[in-house]
């Protein structure tokens, strides 16, 4: 359940995150009510839009601090070595 959802979702949708990739999630269904009674949202194109998520690294390869990767589109931050 996505309690801190991005500009695009709304709080309370249910998404499935996958370990294997550091980029957004799939939206599951608009809300937890909706996926218990099998009713998953209508309408969508994909299972991450037609755009990917914005992301951004904080390291020695990539922005410099946190406050640089600070944005409102913003989705995902990684903060590594």
């Amino acid at each position: 359940m996505d309690l801190t959802p991005g500009p695009r979702g709304h709080a309370g949708q249910i998404i499935m995150l996958d370990h294997e990739q550091d980029v957004g999630g799939d939206l599951l269904a608009d809300s937890l009510t909706d996926l218990v009674s099998n009713r998953l949202g209508e309408g969508r194109r994909g299972p991450r839009g037609d755009k990917p998520p914005a992301v951004a690294r904080v390291n020695i390869g990539g922005l410099s601090s946190v406050e640089a990767a600070a944005h409102p589109e913003l989705e995902v931050l990684s903060i590594g070595v």
